[in-house]
This record gives C-alpha cells, sequence and structure tokens, in this order.
C-alpha cells in the first residue's frame, strides 16, 4: 500500500490485518485519522487505537470489501 493509496482510507472504518513487532499478524477494527510520512517510520496510517505503519499492513476489509496491501 502506498501513502496514496491509504489517503483515500482517511475518514473510514476498517478491519485492519498488520505484522506486530514479533511478526505475528494482528486484526483490529479501527476508524482511519490520518495517513502521513513519519520521520524513522516511514509512511503511516494513523487510527483511534494509533498508528500502524504502512509496510506492515496485510490486508484491509471495509463492508464486505476486501483489498490485499
Amino acid at each position: 500500500m502506498t501513502i496514496r493509496d491509504a489517503r483515500n482510507l482517511v475518514g473510514l472504518d476498517l478491519t485492519i490485518t498488520y505484522r506486530d513487532r514479533n511478526g505475528a499478524e494482528t486484526s483490529s477494527t479501527t476508524f482511519v485519522l490520518k495517513a502521513d510520512f513519519v520521520p524513522f517510520y516511514g509512511p503511516c496510517l494513523f487510527t483511534n487505537q494509533g498508528e500502524i505503519a504502512l509496510d506492515r499492513i496485510v490486508a484491509w476489509e471495509r463492508i464486505g470489501e476486501t483489498k490485499a496491501a
């Protein structure tokens, strides 16, 4: 997923599957607040549960629609 793709998700409720720091896949349902570049981390998706680096996102789902990252 690119930062341009991520900016299209701002304002949406999503179920995001991502890899945590240990490499295990984690899923959470969250609201996307912002997508931006963070120094030392790179492009990130800011949600109401915290930030997720875009390179860790495996897939996302919105209203019965699934997209691979």
